[in-house]
């Protein structure tokens, strides 16, 4: 592990300043690092997502005791350091991109790829016929691609130069400028398929004769088996289908891609077969309540998050009722996973040291977060009066809704809140009451989809 001369020396070596604008200041601690990894409880099985991995110093020490870890980092020259630093790392999949999506305050989709690309368990895999086949634990994972047989580059190279006739037909004259980059002759686990898409899930083969014989067909069974194990869809056509009727392969595929996107916003991407990822970060201080609601309502699976956030930040996320901090994210955040302010963090365990105090948190999202009925309704509305938090509740309604003062009276009452109350003196389960009162009334909120995340801060 760097010391912190070392660290910064190497840094200027590289020409790297910090930035204050992405709220750069790294972990130099060594013993505090190492406490990081002790609250979270890394184990061997667990998959970690860094946000903010800065120089890597963290991203190393996590590594050395989790299974994998995506390290995300928006500055490409501090992700180039990082890895030249820690060139031997092999279970880290390090993403020069920004975990919010540059249009909303989403997770960034790339990053969800590359953790469904990752994290998904596949079964013990069947020998090749005619390639040594190799355990789970030898499989290559670089995070964009599906573990696989490094043996068989060679050969996947040689097929790509070797394509049959009707590959090169479905190649040349449709996959290739296909909507979705489609990779040829890609190993995954221990067998090579014909063409791969990562975007889609999608695995199309073609087969020739060797495939109908019944030592082919139990093959292609259990073939199958593992491919599906990883979340693919297999669609399968004869050398005859691509040589004579492309125009009905094609028909297919583009059938897949319709079925892909439907099912797509019917079932949110999860993480599937680990029990889900582990989140630890210093965030930035600027966009850390943003990244916490986003990850808190995104549909990855979350076992904990351990954050160090500015200590005004943690405040507000742990704040009584009635109280100056008390706000919007107070709420939603609460309503969505249990928080717990662990330490106090001084300045002087950063490089650069920051001018504010920070915390440690833990974030334990609720399992029933999925089932909240209206959640985005529910969030507008406490997003929208928090805007008004200076007014009377019922004030604060009058704003944002259509309905007369009597009407809003009426509503309050019957949600068991005093029209008389200030935003920041009504209880979770009075605002859960309130948007229950407002899904009778649809529509009524006309104004909240506009209010600014600000409100949130």
């Amino acid at each position: 592990m760097l010391t912190k001369s070392e660290l910064i020396s190497l840094l200027k070596s590289k020409g790297i300043i910090t930035r204050r604008s992405l709220g750069q200041n790294f972990l130099i601690d060594h013993n505090f690092l190492k406490f990081i990894i002790k609250t979270a409880q890394v184990t061997p099985d667990d998959y970690i997502l860094e946000i903010g991995s800065g120089p890597g110093t963290l991203t190393n020490l996590i590594s050395q005791n989790a299974r994998y870890v995506w390290a995300v980092e928006i500055d490409k020259k501090l992700i180039e350091f990082a890895q030249s630093v820690y060139s031997s790392l092999t279970n880290v999949c390090w993403l020069n991109t920004s975990i919010l999506d540059k249009n909303n305050n989403t997770i960034n989709s790339l990053v969800i790829e590359e953790i469904q690309q990752g994290c998904i368990i596949p079964l013990n895999p069947p020998l090749i016929r005619g390639v040594g086949g190799i355990k789970e634990k030898d499989l290559i994972t670089t995070g964009y691609h599906l573990p696989y047989n490094p043996n068989l580059i060679k050969r996947a190279k040689d097929l790509r130069k070797n394509m049959t006739p009707a590959e090169k037909k479905l190649w040349y004259s449709y996959l290739k400028n296909f909507t979705y980059p489609i990779l040829r002759q890609r190993p995954i686990n221990n067998y090579i398929v014909d063409f791969y898409c990562p975007k889609l899930k999608l695995v199309i083969e073609i087969d020739g004769e060797t495939h109908f014989t019944e030592e082919g067909k139990v093959y292609d069974n259990k073939r199958t088996v593992i491919l599906e194990s990883y979340g693919l869809k297999i669609l399968r056509f004869t050398n005859i289908d691509v040589l004579e009727n492309l125009e009905g392969v094609s028909q297919v595929i583009e059938h897949q891609i319709t079925l892909n996107n439907e099912q797509s916003l019917l079932n949110p991407p999860l993480i599937r077969g680990v029990g889900g990822i582990k989140v630890i970060s210093n965030l930035p201080y600027a966009t850390s309540a943003q990244i916490i609601l986003a990850l808190l309502e995104s549909r990855l699976s979350i076992k904990s998050m351990l954050l160090m956030i500015q200590s005004e930040m943690a405040e507000r996320l742990t704040a009584p009722i009635g109280t100056k901090s008390y706000n919007a994210l107070t709420i939603l955040a609460n309503l969505l996973a249990d928080i717990k302010i662990i330490r106090k963090i001084p300045p002087d365990i950063f490089y650069p040291a920051p001018d504010v105090t920070s915390a440690l948190i833990m974030i334990t999202p609720r399992a029933s977060r999925y089932d909240i009925p209206d959640y985005e309704e529910l969030k507008k509305v406490i997003q929208s009066v928090f805007h008004y938090r200076r007014k009377t509740i019922a004030g604060a309604l009058k704003h944002i809704t259509k309905l007369s003062p009597e009407k809003i009276t009426g509503l309050l009452t019957e949600s068991g809140i005093k029209p008389a109350k200030r935003p920041e003196e009504i209880s979770l389960q009075e605002y859960l009451k309130l948007n229950q009162g407002f899904l009778a009334r649809r529509g009524v909120c006309h104004q909240s989809e506009n209010v600014s995340t600000k409100y949130l801060l």
